[in-house]
Order: structure tokens, then sequence, then C-alpha cells
């Protein structure tokens, strides 16, 4: 259990970088931190003012839902 967790965990961190380097490339710049893009994300998407393109904000929804699920897993295990 404690090894597959490890695995998630490790999981996120890459997740979660590869969201803020895609997001610096638009020069928006997150936080290091599991925490930091969590919060900042959902607003990132919904801003229509920032300039993304639509496909790029669809894609960034389909990284928060995958590290969301890397989340569940790693709470599922915690418990």
């Amino acid at each position: 259990m404690h090894r597959a967790r490890s695995g998630f965990v490790k999981s996120r961190t890459t997740q979660t970088n590869h969201i803020r380097g895609l997001l610096s490339e638009f020069g928006i710049v997150l936080r290091q931190g599991i925490v930091h893009g969590a919060k900042r994300l959902p607003d990132i998407i919904k801003d229509a003012e920032d300039g993304l393109p639509v496909v790029f904000r669809e894609l960034l929804l389909r990284l928060r839902s995958y590290l969301l699920e890397i989340n569940r897993q790693i709470e599922a295990l915690e418990n």
C-alpha cells in the first residue's frame, strides 16, 4: 500500500509540474506546490479574458480532472 501511495504522490507531483510548465508558456506563473496550483487552476480555466485558446482550456480541464483522480486515489489509500 505504501509503495502504491508513493507512486500516486509522485504522479501527482509530475502532473502538477506539467500543468505549471504548460501555463508558463502562456505567461501564467503558478507558485510551486500542489496547493497553489489546485487553488488557482479553476479560476484560470474560467477566465475567458486571459487570452488562452479554447483548445488549451479544454486540455487544462482534462489535466485537472486527472489530477483530481490522482488525489482521490491517494486519499483512498490513506483511509
